[in-house]
Order: structure tokens, then C-alpha cells, then sequence
């Protein structure tokens, strides 16, 4: 199957260290993507826990179509076990960050664990690097944002917390671009929960398609209908 980078990024937020894992056939079939790879990480390792501990995982995924020419393609399921209500959630959101998350080379991101400090997750083309956030730590996410991309540019896909996230408000978002948000469940509680700030993605790669000609001729025919 084809539209996928073929790669899973585990994140300890705790050790500062990355894993990456193969995206097997099988997965991709069963579960395609979004939706169904964060319903299946999350049903086999986080059931019985706290959603506010660090036992707890948040899950960013993306389909075979995110990213591709085609109307409405840059969108991202962030998954975990909510502390609103105590079972499975995810939220959508669009933007830049799907776009430039596939780009360095991944179908999905799993943060694990809990940072001891407040830090910043930066992504890009394979790499990772845990930077401090303490700086911004406090901040609403407007203001972050200005900072993060003072230090990193615009060109990038970034996704912050403000102080609702880092306060574990049961129904805080995860934001992006001044005014996207990851807005059910209390995503952004948990992503507090880990003291994790922000994740930023930046990337240059891209994926296979089966028939790059006949998916460019469906996106000309979607962006024409629309308009």
C-alpha cells in the first residue's frame, strides 16, 4: 500500500530518547490510518490507567491521503485516553503540522512517559531534539507561538499548550496557527501531563503514491468543484 512514510516514532518524553519502528503491511491494512492506528496503540498498552499519568499516551497519526494534492488532505487525529470522561478520544486538526509531520518521516508519533522539566519537541527529517521550554512555559499559546517562531521560522508545523494544558483543565486543546485546535477530550491536559510545551514538525521528504498522474487529475477535479 501506498501514501505512507512506513514509520512509527515512540517518544520518551522521560529519557529525552526516540525509537523508531517499522509501519507493517498489516497495520496499514487493517487499520489504513488516523483514527484506526491511534484506536489500535491505544486499546493494546494504555487501558487501566490514569489518564493524567505518565502511564498515559498521546497518539498523532495521519493517513495515506494527508499531504497528497487533494482538497482537505492536511489533517492529523491526536489520540489518547481522555480525562474528561476516562475512555478513548481523538480530535482533528489541520494546518501545517500533518503536512510537515509526514514530510520528516512519520505516519505516527507516540509520546510516552513524563519530562521532569517543561521541554519542546522539535522534528525534523528523521531527527529529534528535546529543548527546554521553561522559557515559555506559562504562556497562552499566541504568545508562544511569536516565540517559537522567532527561534524556528514559520515554515514548519507546530503544535503548543497554554495554560489550560499545563494546568490538566480536563478539556483543554492542543493548538496551532493561532486558532486551530485538537479541541475534544483533553488532549491538551495530557500533553501537560508530560510537561511537553510544544512539538514541532519540519520536514522535506515525501511519499509514494500508486498513480501519482490519476490522484493529481482527483485533486484538479475536487479543487474545481469547491470553487
Amino acid at each position: 500500500m501506498q501514501g505512507y512514510m512506513g514509520k512509527i516514532l515512540r517518544v520518551d518524553t522521560c529519557r529525552r530518547a526516540a525509537v523508531e519502528e517499522k509501519l507493517s503491511e498489516s497495520m496499514k491494512e487493517r487499520f489504513v490510518g488516523g483514527r484506526g492506528f491511534a484506536i489500535k496503540i491505544l486499546w493494546e498498552e494504555v487501558r487501566g490507567v490514569d489518564p493524567l499519568s505518565p502511564e498515559n499516551k498521546l497518539v498523532f497519526a495521519l493517513g495515506p491521503l494527508t499531504g497528497q494534492a487533494i482538497p482537505s488532505s492536511s489533517k492529523m487525529v491526536i489520540a489518547t485516553k481522555s480525562p474528561l470522561h476516562g475512555g478513548y478520544v481523538d480530535a482533528n486538526i489541520g494546518g501545517r503540522a500533518p503536512v510537515h509531520m509526514k514530510q520528516a518521516g512519520y505516519d505516527v508519533v507516540v509520546l510516552e512517559d513524563r519530562s521532569e522539566k517543561p521541554i519542546i519537541i522539535y522534528i525534523e527529517d528523521g531527527t529529534i531534539q528535546f529543548l527546554d521550554a521553561t522559557g515559555i512555559w506559562g504562556l497562552d499559546t499566541y504568545k508562544a507561538q511569536d516565540v517559537l517562531e522567532e527561534r524556528f521560522g514559520k515554515k514548519n508545523g507546530m503544535l503548543l499548550i497554554g495554560p489550560a494544558g499545563e494546568k490538566g483543565v480536563s478539556f483543554a486543546c492542543i493548538m496551532s496557527q493561532k486558532g486551530r485546535a485538537a479541541g475534544r477530550g483533553g488532549v491538551g491536559a495530557v500533553m501537560g501531563a508530560k510537561n511537553v510545551k510544544a512539538v514541532i514538525f519540519k520536514g522535506t521528504q515525501k511519499s509514494k503514491v500508486f498513480d501519482p498522474e490519476a490522484l493529481t487529475a482527483l485533486g484538479r477535479e475536487g479543487y474545481a468543484e469547491i470553487k
